[in-house]
Order: C-alpha cells, then structure tokens, then sequence
C-alpha cells in the first residue's frame, strides 16, 4: 500500500478519473490512468481501478460500469477494459466497451 503516496495514485485522482469516465471523456481517461500509474509499481492499475470503481459505485449507484484489469502480458503490460452491460442484449449481457494497455 505503499504505492498510494506515489504518482497519482490517491482518491481525488481516482474520483476524478470515476467523472471523466461516466462523461464519455474516454480518451482523457485513458491518458490519465496511464499517468497515473507510471512509474508507481507493479500493483499501480489494480490499486488505481479498484479506486475508480469504488467511486463509480458511490457517484453513480445505477450503474454497471466497471474497470477489469488483465494479468500482465508478454510485454509487461496490462489491459484495462471498461466494461458495461449490453444496451441491445439487456442488463444480464456485460460487453467490453473501450480497452487499452498500461
């Protein structure tokens, strides 16, 4: 837990990066998260997700929007995928809206 000190790793950060996302702001989100997790450790997209989506949980209740980070690749990278549930299949269907690396 070490790793909340560094980089952009803390709550107004993440409450921030929860607002830009809900917005449709993709690409600014996308660029943040990345910043925000560099140089900040191995555990950086897991601790910074996590935060993110406890902030969508307690900004926007109704929603089923979420971040779901990948284990790392052959790269040494992670996914980040922004989920959400299925506007033509029903609620029930989650379907991977954006997804980049980090």
């Amino acid at each position: 837990m070490g790793e909340n000190s560094q980089g952009s790793i803390n709550q107004q950060n993440a409450d921030e990066l929860a607002n830009l996302l809900m917005a449709g702001m993709i690409e600014e989100f996308m660029a943040r998260f990345r910043k925000g997790v560099t140089d900040a450790g191995d555990d950086a997209p897991l601790l910074l997700a996590d935060m993110v989506n406890e902030s969508i949980k307690l900004g926007h209740p109704n929603t089923d929007v979420k971040l779901v980070v990948s284990q790392k690749n052959n790269n040494d990278k992670r996914l980040i995928m922004i989920t959400g549930g299925s506007r033509l299949f029903g609620e029930s269907w989650t379907i991977t809206r954006q997804m980049f690396s980090v």
